[in-house]
């Protein structure tokens, strides 16, 4: 029993890291639903113009792609992902923009960001930092693609309430948003400021940082 429910937690910690097979199907609604207020509130902090250039690192579900798509209506929106799974079914959903040059997708890690120097005005990334191999690496590329006076926003739960779910336990890096925004302070963004939505186990971070 006790063997079974590890396992079962283990399955449910990948989904979450890396959506996949037939299981993974349904994980991109189900992200797109458990994930919608804190992609709403993370671009409404990215504050994107029309013509801006837009990056979403993690896209999941696609709910952030289809926002930053109306939002910035006649600029770029790319999407990079780890998940097979979530990337084609982004290409259906998304063809007819990728058809009209609107959105690129791209297969990558946050560490390896396969763009030129200053590629983007705005780069978001919900509730994926969790997943980090290497979270100064990974803060460093965000920060490279990105031009100047560009701004990044990172979303994330709390960590004492995350903490609490069994899986999370299973492949899960928490972190203090306060240590974050120190790390994002560190891979050269300032000013960095933290915005705290929701309250007490529901609480919803995004650490704010603009590049100078």
């Amino acid at each position: 029993m006790v063997t079974s429910r590890a396992m079962l937690l283990r399955i449910v910690a990948q989904q979450f890291r890396q959506p996949s097979g037939l299981l993974g199907r349904v994980w991109g609604r189900m992200m797109n639903w458990g994930n919608a207020e804190s992609i709403r509130e993370s671009i409404a902090e990215l504050n994107v113009g029309r013509s801006h250039r837009s990056l979403e690192v993690g896209f999941g579900g696609g709910l952030g792609l289809d926002l930053l798509l109306a939002a910035a209506a006649e600029g770029l929106v790319v999407g990079a992902e780890l998940s097979d799974v979530m990337l084609a079914q982004a290409e259906r959903r998304f063809a007819g923009d990728i058809a009209r040059g609107r959105l690129r997708l791209v297969h990558t890690a946050i560490e390896f960001l396969p763009f030129v120097d200053g590629s983007f005005d705005r780069l978001l990334t919900v509730n994926t930092v969790y997943f980090w191999g290497d979270l100064s690496r990974g803060l460093g590329e965000c920060h490279r693609v990105l031009a100047p006076r560009g701004r990044l926003v990172l979303a994330l739960r709390d960590p004492e309430s995350l903490g609490r779910i069994p899986f999370t336990r299973h492949g899960f890096t928490l972190h203090e948003p306060a240590a974050l925004a120190h790390e994002v302070e560190r891979a050269g963004f300032g000013p960095v400021r933290i915005v705290a939505h929701g309250s007490g186990r529901s609480t919803r971070h995004c650490v704010v940082a603009d590049r100078e």
